[in-house]
């Protein structure tokens, strides 16, 4: 689908909740202490993400183009071996 859907409603509370951040913004500018404090912890959380973001992208990438500089590595059990391991003790026989 090359179009995304979206609702009327969603599209309503976007604007609404961007409006009401543009106005906290615009009261922070005016020397409001609690407008400054609040735009401050939004956009920190903001650059937060878009700071993980960009190292789970780098970190992405080098998982896609990193393979092919390095030797590929054959899957091995380590306790695969041609003889059976030695038994520590001995199992007990039956006399009949």
């Amino acid at each position: 689908m090359l179009i995304p859907r979206f609702s009327l409603r969603q599209l309503l509370a976007i604007t609404t909740v961007s409006s009401l951040f543009c106005y906290i913004i615009a009261m922070a500018t005016r020397g409001h202490q609690w407008a400054i404090a609040i735009t401050l912890a939004i956009s920190s959380l903001l650059l937060t993400l878009v700071i993980h973001a960009i190292i789970f992208s780098v970190a992405w990438l080098l998982t896609l183009f990193g393979g092919s500089f390095s030797k590929q590595r054959v899957a091995v059990s380590p306790f695969a071996n041609a003889t059976p391991p030695p038994q520590l003790v001995t199992p007990p026989e039956d006399n009949e």
